[in-house]
């Protein structure tokens, strides 16, 4: 089996900081795949039409195609490439976000084409098969959370007094300072002495985000890492991840980050925007924000901070094992298969 991988995103400044490409970099190590870039340029920041992607390398890209059995499309939504119409082989396409609820969805010949659609989570799938479609397939993330869970029995609860959390989803753009909600998280720390916060950056906008931090005058209480980090070894010392999106496009439907957290059997604070909201309210393993505001996310945190048992308890309900590689690997192998074979008939 032969997979030739397009990703809407080029790859990360730092490897090995970015979930997505790790993934895309596991499947391909496992079918002797190859990795095309659509991005033209090397930093996500500087904006490119999403129409135009993939007709930089367009003759690369037909090429490495006719020699595959499979084209497999990564993208954060589910966005019709223009240049996908010239490409003869079947087509998985991964939506590796969400589609949102302001996307709107309908049937059309593009999604019908499609070998298979692959989301990560029950509001996907449930929208597209709304649609008619059957094609559609959910797939877990696969993410090696093992050394994360060894981390389930070493933890300390919160005392009642200052809760440590971590932010560990990095801004790539100067909008994702809001829409991942760092502007917000920097300003609940700044509503309540009793947050501490441990912001680990990805290789860009560091200044930026320390001037923030002293604009704020919490510099004491919020530690800035960047580059690439040893999570586990950070969990240890924290109580709590935090993810305030404020649109579900600009983070993994599971993120890392908090897949990392859960594991770890840490609670979480997430934005109800996320899939991932769902498990969390459901669980109980975290609290989830209706509004993304300083208010909001220094009130979640001091909730937990002053009852923390329930939430850690709650965490005991995250299966980390169905969101292994090797399940990942097995799901996608099985998705490849058919569409291979869809294409023979």
């Amino acid at each position: 089996m032969k997979v030739l991988f397009l990703s809407s995103a080029p790859p990360p400044k730092i490897p090995g900081t970015d979930a997505v490409h790790q993934e895309m970099t596991v499947l391909a190590d496992t079918v002797s795949g190859e990795i095309v870039h659509l991005h033209p340029f090397e930093n996500p920041a500087w904006r490119f039409p999403m129409a135009a992607m993939g007709l930089t390398r367009l003759p690369q890209i037909l090429s490495q195609a006719a020699k595959s059995d499979v084209v497999h499309v990564i993208n954060p939504t589910l966005y019709a490439f223009p240049f996908l119409r010239m490409i003869k082989k079947p087509i998985v396409y991964t939506v590796s976000a969400s589609l949102g609820p302001a996307v709107p969805l309908q049937k059309t010949g593009f999604l019908d084409r499609l070998a298979a659609v692959v989301v990560s989570n029950t509001r996907d799938e449930g929208k597209l098969k709304q649609l008619g479609l059957t094609n559609v397939c959910r797939v877990n993330p696969g993410h090696d959370l093992s050394k994360f869970a060894k981390l389930r029995k070493q933890q300390e609860r919160p005392d009642g007094g200052q809760i440590k959390l971590l932010s560990a989803s990095a801004p790539w753009t100067l909008s994702q300072f809001e829409t991942k909600g760092i502007d917000a998280l920097l300003a609940g720390i700044a509503a309540s002495s009793r947050l501490a916060l441990t912001l680990v950056m990805r290789g860009s906008f560091r200044e930026m985000v320390e001037q923030k931090i002293g604009t704020l005058a919490i510099a004491d209480r919020v530690t800035v890492l960047d580059g690439g980090q040893d999570i586990a070894a950070l969990m240890t010392n924290l109580d709590c991840a935090v993810l305030a999106a404020t649109t579900p496009d600009v983070v993994k439907a599971w993120p890392h980050s908090l897949l990392e957290a859960l594991a770890a059997g840490r609670p979480v604070i997430v934005s109800g925007q996320l899939p991932i909201s769902d498990f969390v309210e459901k669980s109980g393993c975290g609290i989830v924000l209706e509004t993304v505001n300083a208010g909001a996310i220094a009130q979640a945190a001091e909730a937990i901070a002053d009852d923390p048992e329930p939430y850690f308890t709650a965490t005991k309900a995250f299966r980390w094992k169905d969101f292994s590689p090797e399940v990942m690997i097995q799901s996608y192998r099985a998705i490849y298969r058919a569409a291979a074979e869809r294409g023979q008939a």
